[in-house]
């Protein structure tokens, strides 16, 4: 069990990144809302950078997990647990808190700097 959740959090560093250098490479990003399907979120600007910025950030911060658990200089969960306890967890956070306070913080302000705009608009701009 212990093996498979290094390799879980090497697979969402591959896709963190991956998704953050797609999102670079776009001028913008919209994401339709789930409860209100009028409306979306414009991500452009410096809102699209910030996004990409915070999910390499998240990517880091797995890697580092990861690391740390393949080195030893973390402790595992126990392996019969599927979902590790919640002081486990703040432990993980305190050893990496290095990316996941800049991932989280980088978040947060991308979320607030994006656009709210109708899914009409969006696409009369197209």
């Amino acid at each position: 069990m212990n093996t498979i959740r290094i390799l879980l959090n090497g697979i969402a560093t591959f896709f963190c990144a991956w998704a953050g250098a797609y999102l670079l490479a776009l001028d913008s990003y919209f994401l339709r809302g789930r409860y209100q399907s009028e409306f979306g979120t414009l991500y452009s600007g410096l809102s699209l950078y910030l996004l990409a910025f915070s999910l390499f950030f998240f990517a880091a911060f797995s890697a580092s997990v990861a690391i740390a658990w393949q080195n030893g200089s973390l402790t595992m969960p126990d392996p019969k647990k599927l979902r590790p306890d919640f002081s486990h967890t703040g432990k993980i956070i305190v050893h990496s808190w290095y990316f996941a306070l800049p991932a989280f913080l980088l978040l947060i302000a991308a979320m607030t700097s994006a656009e709210r705009m109708p899914i009409s608009a969006y696409e009369a701009m197209l």
